[in-house]
């Protein structure tokens, strides 16, 4: 039993309502800025002392965290016994915790820091900030009360940028006749072109010269401008709903 009272004692910490645990808001609160003290060796180009000491501090805290987080996990935490590590790491956060720690290896092996994902799984770090944040709960409710309107969207966007890309591929020359650089030299070209162009960036770098790709160019701007402002206006009334129901 004392180790089930430490365990939800623990849990206290770690998981409790923000508004009624003083110890949790300032656990909240320190792991934020270790959060953002873990991206700073990304800002750098070469490694020094300071920024390896603070790449040690910040993964043996995100580890310490994970293995705190997998002791508590369990809901039933008073009956599953021995199993209690077996849960956690397999749900999205327990990845994203263990995608947080990889950073160790390359710390470890200079072998190991030689692949790039040992040193930008730093960047999954953000997403564990959401578990510290009201704002990013409010968010994510938000995202998952419009979730079927999102996600309709969300395959008409798919859907017209491989039927774009696949116009785009198939009517342009694949060269400019002017310049004649090679454009639209593979299939992922057209599809770079159509997110570009459905998101009315639009770099310049690829670009069509037919005046049926330039009509498809201009459909996909204009439809992209109602796309951006038809998800906008979902999050936004979503978000104005959630800070009024907090307000009141």
């Amino acid at each position: 039993m004392k180790t089930a009272g430490f365990r939800q004692r623990l849990a206290d910490i770690i998981d409790a309502d923000k508004e009624h645990s003083k110890v949790s808001k300032i656990y909240d609160w320190c792991m934020g800025i270790v959060i953002v003290l873990s991206l700073v060796p990304l800002m750098f180009l070469e490694n020094n002392q300071i920024l390896e000491c603070i790449s040690w501090f910040t993964v043996i805290v995100f580890l310490i965290d994970f293995i705190a987080r997998c002791y508590v996990s369990p809901a039933d935490i008073y009956k599953i016994g021995k199993q209690w590590w077996r849960r956690y790491p397999f749900t999205f956060m327990g990845l994203v915790d263990l995608l947080s720690i990889m950073p160790i290896f390359g710390l470890i092996s200079y072998k190991f820091s030689l692949f790039k994902i040992f040193r930008l799984a730093r960047i999954t770090a953000i997403v564990k900030y959401s578990r510290y944040s009201d704002k990013d709960d409010m968010l994510m409710r938000v995202l998952k009360k419009n979730k079927t309107v999102l996600k309709a969207i969300s395959l008409f966007v798919i859907f017209f940028i491989f039927i774009t890309s696949l116009l785009i591929f198939n009517v342009e020359p694949h060269y400019n006749p002017v310049t004649g650089e090679e454009t639209f030299a593979n299939f992922m070209d057209a599809v770079y072109w159509s997110v570009v162009t459905l998101t009315t960036v639009g770099y310049g770098d690829i670009y069509p010269v037919t005046m049926l790709g330039k009509i498809i160019s201009i459909c996909s701007m204009f439809l992209g401008i109602g796309i951006i402002a038809t998800i906008s206006s979902v999050v936004t009334a979503g978000l104005i709903e959630e800070i009024n129901k907090h307000t009141k």
